[in-house]
């Protein structure tokens, strides 16, 4: 649980992951590049997210839903994406870089929610 102390908050790797995710800041991370105080405090929050789904999960693959309450839903990955609709991954990752779909890079590899990924397969099928 985050606990605030005067003019600071502290939270533990679940509570960094829940925000990374749920904020979308990775996005932000890349535009604040030139920012490198923002941008470090960005990556501390993912570094923060991460080591915790590592010690939950013992693997490096995503932050996803650990951020998992109850009923929660995984996270869709490009290569998953790829292979339902039968195209190549690297397709797909253009197409995120185009915006069609929105995704976020955790470690080495593209997340995303199961709504944006039907909607982006529902859009692929209508072209």
């Amino acid at each position: 649980m985050s606990r605030r102390v005067e003019h600071a908050i502290v939270l533990d790797g679940r509570e960094a992951a829940m925000l990374w995710m749920a904020a979308d800041l990775n996005d932000l991370r890349i535009r604040s590049r030139s920012n490198p105080a923002l941008y470090g405090l960005l990556h501390d929050i993912y570094s923060a997210g991460l080591a915790w789904h590592v010690s939950v999960n013992g693997s490096k693959q995503q932050i996803s839903a650990e951020i998992e309450e109850p009923g929660s839903k995984q996270f869709v990955t490009v290569k998953q994406i790829a292979k339902r609709i039968g195209m190549n991954p690297r397709t797909v990752r253009n197409d995120i870089a185009k915006g069609l779909l929105k995704a976020t890079k955790t470690d080495k590899e593209w997340i995303t929610t199961p709504e944006a990924a039907e909607a982006y397969i529902a859009g692929r099928e209508t072209r």
